[in-house]
């Protein structure tokens, strides 16, 4: 799994089984905010990723019956009018049931606000898509399967033993001094380990170490790479 981008209302990750590849948007869009400035900014993620097979799945808080069965509700059906366009614009595909339980229920009524969606490369291979009642949360949750993807057989590991004992090492000693450079570089009570800064600086670490270790894990034209010295 590959973070691509991290908001507070929006996560987009990268999804790997065998040589199958699908980024995965999640968000959620409060009440409380301006519903057209969130599309903007879920747009503006969705430019930003250029990818081909993407699935983008959350809470609008908006109900249409391009989603959902057409009942009174007291959210307007001119609040998805944005998101709409979106899907409009970027020929998006919908996975709802509009024959399914609601996706949201409390004591006062039951509405469908929940949306999925996916590019017109994916949509062959949706499978199932269902909603689950649930007395743990007002919003009932939603499970779905994407056909055709499935695991690559097992085979040999590309680094040897001797490779990835190396490799291993390496990150040990630099998560080490990554570890103490953070522990006094930053007061211990404006520490915030779910901050999307946090979760950047560790990406970069990774990167750098993976890189920066793979480059000496290759022998020289000739040389044998196995298990033993």
């Amino acid at each position: 799994m590959l973070v691509r981008h991290l908001s507070d209302h929006i996560v987009a990750v990268d999804l790997a089984v065998g040589n199958a590849c699908v980024t995965v948007v999640s968000f959620h869009f409060p009440t409380s905010l301006n519903q057209t400035r969130l599309v903007w900014e879920l747009e503006g993620v969705l430019d930003l990723l250029q990818t081909r097979n993407i699935l983008i799945a959350g809470d609008a808080n908006v109900r249409s019956t391009l989603w959902g069965p057409e009942l009174p509700d007291h959210r307007p059906q001119d609040e998805g009018g944005p998101l709409i366009e979106l899907i409009l614009a970027r020929n998006l595909l919908i996975w709802n049931n509009s024959d399914s339980l609601s996706t949201f229920e409390t004591e006062r009524g039951k509405s469908w606000i929940d949306v999925t969606l996916s590019s017109q490369s994916l949509y062959h291979r949706k499978g199932n898509w269902d909603v689950h009642r649930t007395i743990l949360s007002d919003n009932n949750p939603i499970t779905f399967t994407i056909n055709g993807i499935t695991c690559a057989p097992p085979g040999r590991s590309c680094l040897s033993q001797r490779q990835r004992l190396k490799l291993a090492k390496a990150t040990k000693n630099s998560f080490s001094r990554f570890n103490q450079k953070w522990r006094t570089s930053r007061p211990r009570r404006s520490w915030n380990i779910g901050s999307s800064g946090l979760i950047c600086l560790l990406n970069k670490q990774v990167l750098f170490v993976f890189h920066g270790t793979c480059q000496g894990l290759n022998p020289p034209v000739g040389q044998r790479t196995g298990d033993t010295a």
